[in-house]
């Protein structure tokens, strides 16, 4: 995913480029009274049901008790051999979407932490990915989070799956 071409879809401000999701984030925080805020990053895809499967990548600032915005970018479809691959390939696409934010100074002047969301859980086949990508993420330097606590993915991204 070349993040510099990516178009990016807000229920709120419709089709963005990438440079434009940023002044959204920033302008998000602040127009809005000082408060905890959570900057989230998280992909999920569905099952194919044919050979081709569509990564979709959310990025959420959410501020407590006040709402929130979103975006979502839909990767060209690919085709995965495995669940295994796909999880992978989900985790992937969040984590170039994290360092580009942090690359683009998102991060810091708001004072947030970045988190990473996988669509996986301790239900399940995923159960047994859980550690190797979550020491993935964090060893990018965000902090993982993981179904019931990963609403980027298993909510935002996945309506949009």
């Amino acid at each position: 995913m070349d993040l510099a071409d990516c178009t990016w879809l807000s229920p709120t401000h419709g089709r963005l480029a990438q440079l434009a999701v940023v002044t959204y984030l920033s302008r998000f925080v602040s127009d809005t009274q000082p408060g905890e805020y959570r900057l989230m990053v998280g992909s999920d895809s569905r099952p194919p049901v044919n050979a081709q499967t569509q990564i979709v990548t959310a990025i959420a600032l959410i501020k407590r008790g006040d709402g929130g915005i979103f975006f979502v970018h839909r990767a060209p479809p690919r085709t995965f051999t495995s669940l295994h691959q796909r999880i992978t390939a989900e985790v992937e696409a969040s984590i170039r979407v994290a360092a580009w934010l942090r690359e683009n100074s998102v991060i810091q002047p708001l004072s947030l932490t970045l988190e990473v969301h996988l669509d996986i859980g301790e239900i399940g086949p995923t159960r047994e990915l859980i550690r190797s990508l979550a020491n993935q993420v964090n060893g990018h330097g965000y902090e993982a989070a993981w179904k019931p606590n990963s609403p980027a993915a298993s909510c935002v991204a996945h309506r949009y799956t």
